[in-house]
């Protein structure tokens, strides 16, 4: 038996065609850029098509990718105390053999331990795959990743303007309270659904038809858990830091929205904030490397960084899309609000709903909330993280496709460029996006830059510029 030597196909490929033509370079080039665009075709890979990396080939598939340009944009940090790392990532990503999954999960870990001192949970990963089986679920996981990312250069980049000041009022280095806020806000997301899966499986299996029964099924029971784990001390505490100068009954109205939102609703980014509270409280003190003022700034980025708790903060402007207060009645305010009630209550996930409004899109507690405009504007310089958290987590599409694959690409939009340039006296942050239709995506920029109000922080979407300007970005 003759053992043959081994051989590049590239080149055996390109001396073929060098014979037929005879320009070697211009050959190679083609050939390099064909084969690297069509890779998926000549590459088997069994994981599921949402774990798939650049193995399979950029432009046709992006599933569960990592954006390329953003890992690139890690190369060029050099404030940030954790800025090696990073850099170190952005070198290897090309070459590494593990899915996103496990990079970013090995990433996080290694950043909280040897910055914030603490042990990044092992659940979120692999609740993950569970919430993959939806076949309508966007991920979330590494998507809490690359909202690092971003918010992590962003920061860098502006560094010595906001870095000073946040460390000289909570004693905590700004980019270490970004890293526990950014890759946990989305961490009790399959809470959120909990209640659905089982009132789903209760209802195929034992054949539940009576609609009583169905809002009986609610094994989840967070009132109590509220009291016996002492969670309810958790949102009182997050109330008194997120805002001190409450004025009559406000401190009420905003602790029972948490709880409620918290009890009621599953609210994903208020269940997350405890979590991380809880998860500091029982870490050891001398282990800990940020301390609870820093968590605090954490935890509130991430209790009110979903749209449906921001938005009652600001006073429901989001959505109703006008300045001014809320409409004097209820009938008023359902035909004035833009609100889905089925969809909304879908994307709350909650077993029963309190019918003592009739058929208005909001509960008493929420439309009660939302009158006292808590914060009215999410400023930069009151709340950096929070501020941050939004932005960078409303502006974070790539890769984020569903397990089915139903979601294509033009329901995704594509980050191009992160600009930071001086304009006067002032830093102006610009992000850029592409994408094949705009337009839901422009629709949901222009419902943040109504509670955001900053106009240093502007977003474009194929030329479309949306500036954060608290007044729906025109």
């Amino acid at each position: 038996m003759e053992i043959s030597p081994p051989c590049s196909l590239f080149n055996n490929i390109c001396t073929q065609l060098t014979a037929a033509n005879g320009n070697r370079e211009k050959i190679e080039n083609a050939v390099d850029k064909y084969l690297e665009s069509n890779l998926h075709y000549l590459v088997y890979y069994p994981d599921p098509v949402y774990r798939r990396r650049a193995i399979t080939g950029r432009d046709d598939d992006t599933k569960g990718v990592i954006s390329f340009y953003l890992i690139d944009q890690q190369q060029e940090l050099v404030n940030v105390t954790y800025k090696q790392v990073l850099k170190k990532l952005a070198t290897k990503y090309r070459q590494e053999a593990d899915n996103d999954f496990i990079i970013a999960e090995k990433c996080i870990k290694h950043l909280w331990n040897k910055y914030l001192g603490l042990e990044y949970p092992n659940i979120q990963s692999r609740v993950e795959s569970i919430l993959q089986r939806n076949e309508s679920y966007r991920e979330h996981f590494v998507h809490q990743f690359q909202v690092f990312l971003i918010g992590a250069y962003i920061l860098d980049s502006i560094y010595p303007e906001v870095a000073k000041g946040f460390e000289k009022k909570y004693k905590c280095k700004i980019e270490n309270a970004w890293l526990a806020a950014s890759t946990f806000h989305d961490f009790n997301y399959g809470l959120q659904n909990f209640d659905t899966w089982l009132r789903q499986f209760f209802e195929d299996s034992l054949r539940v038809k009576n609609k009583r029964t169905k809002e009986n099924i609610n094994l989840l029971n967070l009132d109590s858990a509220m009291i016996r784990e002492a969670l309810f001390d958790k949102i009182v505490k997050l109330a008194d830091q997120l805002k001190n100068d409450y004025k009559e009954n406000e401190r009420e109205l905003m602790i029972r929205f948490f709880y409620e939102k918290a009890v009621r609703d599953r609210n994903h980014g208020v269940l997350s904030a405890i979590s991380l509270i809880k998860l500091f409280d029982e870490c050891k003190e001398g282990k800990r490397l940020i301390n609870m003022d820093g968590i605090l700034q954490a935890a509130i980025a991430i209790e009110c960084h979903d749209e449906d708790i921001w938005e009652s903060l600001c006073g429901c402007q989001g959505y109703r899309r006008s300045p001014g207060n809320l409409p004097s009645t209820h009938d008023e305010c359902n035909n004035s609000c833009s609100r889905e009630p089925l969809l909304w209550q879908d994307k709350k996930s909650r077993i029963f709903k309190d019918r003592e409004n009739g058929n208005s899109k909001c509960e008493s507690w929420e439309s009660e909330f939302m009158q006292i405009r808590a914060m009215d504007k999410i400023k930069f310089e009151d709340y950096p993280i929070l501020f941050l958290l939004i932005f960078c987590d409303s502006i974070q599409d790539e890769g984020r496709f569903t397990s089915s694959g139903n979601t294509n690409n033009q329901d995704l939009s594509k980050l191009t460029s992160i600009a930071i340039t001086k304009d006067k006296h002032k830093i102006m942050t610009s992000v850029a996006l592409e994408s094949l239709d705009a337009d839901k995506k422009l629709e949901e920029l222009e419902r943040v830059s109504w509670c955001l109000k900053d106009d240093r922080f502007r977003v474009s979407i194929n030329g479309t510029v949306k500036v954060m300007n608290g007044n729906g970005g025109g």
